[in-house]
């Protein structure tokens, strides 16, 4: 298959999938927060959420801000950076001052 219909039917595959859902904790925190935010904003504009107590088995779904998730803290960075590092968005400067405040 040449490469210009193999990008064509990447394209038109990606595009029906149904949207993914992104699970964490039910608990408040900034990081979470801008998580989703990003998550909604720069990954998946359809994205849904779905949450769970700390001591709960987490719901089917792509995980973020929880130990053992896809998108978790590493090292001294929280997992919003872990996000804006994995989705290539570290050159947004408004991601930067974001980043500042979750990782406060």
């Amino acid at each position: 298959m040449p490469l210009r219909l193999t990008l064509l039917f990447i394209c038109l595959t990606v595009a029906n999938l149904p949207a993914a859902t992104y699970v964490t904790e039910n608990k408040v925190a900034i990081d979470r927060c801008a998580s989703a935010w990003f998550i909604k904003r720069f990954v998946d504009s359809d994205a849904d959420f779905a949450f769970f107590s700390q001591g709960q088995t987490p719901p089917a779904g792509i995980g973020f801000g929880f130990y053992g998730a896809t998108y978790f803290n590493k090292g001294r960075d929280c997992t919003f950076t872990a996000l804006v590092r994995a989705f290539d968005k570290s050159n947004v400067p408004a991601l930067r001052q974001i980043n500042d405040l979750a990782n406060d």
